[in-house]
């Protein structure tokens, strides 16, 4: 019971000061970071903790999230800082062969995706512990289609979505349903907090440019999707592939409300273990306490990202054969015995196995500037200068995902974005 009182004042605590926040539109990026950790954090752990009994464990974790954390985001946002970020005049490259090419691609991208999910049997399995696999059984080239499909599909919906607001202009329009349809079907099969994330992202940027007000029509548009969530993800325990090759359907998911004699849940399919932030810390906590430091996180992320490119590469290619590729996963066999490639965790997860409590400030610290650096491009009245903001926010807005895998996705995907970015303006132009 002590767990429930303390979470929920801790929840009303950070949404008061979400609404403060919110006064200035421009924070909307750090009220939605501060709603996923309350999800992660907070609401889903505590649930969680009366299924394991890990209550006591859960419940600690929790505070030093909260004292190390988000009080220092929810400090930090609460002041009115502004820098001016100066930037050169666009410079549009006169060569609309290039810009035409870059349209096609995003066109083309989520075509080929679902092409090579559906002829290597993928489309409706999730992606996780199941399908690591599979996905080394598909060539360089497919794998490199899913990878920037599975990278881009919310950067550039969100992006298509802010010029659609911005522009009014129906060739964004065409390009972002067609992106936010291809991109909202995957997420319901895979990842549903990904199509929580995007969702979330999009009334974002509704909220920073419009007044967002409640309808009748919302809510049907929010029933459906709920009702397409549910039964999408419950279409792939009801096919069945028959020894002769035929594809046997049970119907009975359609139902409103009503679970399959077929449907029966992976622990990862239900959301509020997925969300669930907390587990593998408390375990660390329970191994290490409040202080850490492990120098073999260096050493993998070393030889995961710079020797391949500057080595031998046969580090990365001996983690990749043994699934033991972040560092989430080299923590948890190090301390705890834990082979599990998918378990549940979050972005303070390998943080707080690593470098303990000093490690969640300083991340809490770095967050705190970026989203700084965020709210002051998205105050500034150039569109080019508005979708930097957009990209970085993004880029390290999924509160599932390790803090440097976020950081080399930005820092590799900087430059191709940019000019994609170029190129989404001079088709405004022409």
């Amino acid at each position: 019971m002590i767990i429930i009182i303390a979470n929920f004042l801790i929840t009303i605590f950070i949404f008061l000061n979400i609404f403060l926040i919110l006064r200035h539109k421009s924070n909307v990026f750090v009220t939605l970071y501060l709603i996923f950790y309350t999800l992660y954090v907070h609401i889903c752990p505590t649930i969680v903790s009366f299924y394991n009994n890990k209550q006591e464990q859960y419940l600690t974790m929790q505070i030093i999230y909260f004292i190390f954390f988000a009080i220092p985001i929810i400090v930090f946002s609460s002041f009115n800082f502004k820098t001016k970020f100066s930037i050169k005049p666009l410079i549009i490259n006169k060569n609309i062969f290039l810009h035409n090419i870059v349209l096609y691609f995003l066109y083309a991208l989520p075509i080929f995706n679902y092409i090579i999910l559906v002829n290597n049997n993928f489309i409706y399995k999730r992606l996780g512990e199941e399908t690591i696999f599979l996905l080394s059984d598909m060539t360089y080239i497919e794998r490199i289609v899913i990878k920037l499909y599975d990278i881009y599909s919310i950067i550039i919906t969100a992006s298509l979505f802010y010029l659609k607001i911005i522009y009014k202009d129906k060739k964004y329009k065409y390009l972002f349903y067609f992106w936010l349809i291809s991109s909202s079907f995957l997420f319901i099969v895979n990842s549903k907090q990904s199509l929580i994330l995007l969702f979330l992202i999009l009334l974002g940027l509704y909220f920073t440019k419009r007044q967002v007000k409640l309808k009748l029509k919302h809510i049907l548009y929010v029933s459906v999707l709920f009702y397409l969530v549910k039964t999408t993800n419950d279409l792939r325990y009801n096919i069945t592939l028959n020894s002769n090759g035929s594809i046997t359907v049970d119907y009975s998911f359609l139902i409103p409300f009503a679970n399959s004699k077929n449907t029966t849940y992976d622990e990862n399919d239900i959301i509020y273990f997925r969300l669930n932030g907390v587990d593998l810390s408390s375990d660390f906590y329970t191994e290490n306490g409040f202080f850490n430091f492990d120098f073999d996180y260096f050493v993998h992320f070393y030889y995961m990202n710079i020797d391949p490119v500057f080595g031998s590469g046969d580090y990365m290619k001996l983690a990749k054969s043994n699934a033991f590729t972040t560092t989430k996963i080299l923590l948890q066999r190090k301390y705890l015995g834990i082979n599990r490639t998918d378990h549940y965790s979050c972005v303070l997860t390998d943080i707080f196995g690593a470098f303990g409590v000093l490690g969640i400030l300083f991340l809490s610290i770095f967050l705190s500037f970026l989203f700084l650096a965020v709210k002051n491009l998205l105050i500034n009245n150039n569109t080019y200068i508005n979708l930097i903001g957009i990209f970085l926010s993004i880029s390290f807005l999924n509160f599932e995902s390790e803090i440097t895998g976020n950081i080399i996705i930005f820092f590799a995907l900087f430059f191709p974005t940019i000019y994609i970015y170029k190129s989404l303006i001079k088709y405004k132009i022409n």
